[in-house]
């Protein structure tokens, strides 16, 4: 018994050695701390681009700092806009805060699976927030849920970063 017990954990051992691991994977729908929407996140051109695809309560980016954009509905708003891999589960760049209209430097980080962890610095890192997010389940295909690469063209990556062409 004793040898059948020392087998399996030495084979459990080295299976954790020999087999690749998997990338973190951060594409997906993903519900916000207090649950009143939900991000879509993507990969486009090896960014990570989100953007608001559930709201609890419909609303509009009223304190954008452009006047021109404040009617505009925050239902399909890019919030992560472009950041870049820095590890095998982290990412940097910048995140939009429509609820004060600021855009903040912020790392998202794939703790688990089913989980990220969001955190906005200002002050060049010395005053940083965060939140965690949860992965849920995405609703099945209907009409007007766009693709991956139909959301990537939305966004303009390739033909322009979408924060310069007014989605901010």
């Amino acid at each position: 018994m004793r040898r059948i017990a020392l087998t399996l954990a030495v084979m459990a051992v080295m299976t954790t050695f020999v087999l690749p691991t998997r990338a973190a994977d951060p594409a997906g729908e993903w519900r916000v701390e207090d649950g009143r929407a939900h991000i879509r996140t993507v990969l486009c051109a090896g960014e990570l681009w989100g953007v608001v695809s559930w709201e609890h309560k419909p609303s509009i980016d009223a304190e954008n700092p452009d006047r021109s954009l404040r009617n505009r509905p925050t239902l399909g708003l890019p919030i992560i806009l472009g950041m870049n891999s820095v590890r095998s589960n982290q990412w940097e760049g910048s995140i939009y805060n429509a609820e004060n209209g600021k855009t903040y430097r912020a790392t998202v980080t794939q703790t688990r699976p089913d989980r990220l962890e969001i955190e906005g610095c200002v002050l060049s890192g010395w005053v940083c927030s965060g939140q965690d997010w949860t992965r849920v389940t995405r609703p099945p295909p209907s009409v007007g849920w766009a693709s991956d690469a139909d959301l990537c063209l939305r966004l303009g990556v390739g033909a322009g970063r979408a924060h310069e062409r007014g989605l901010k």
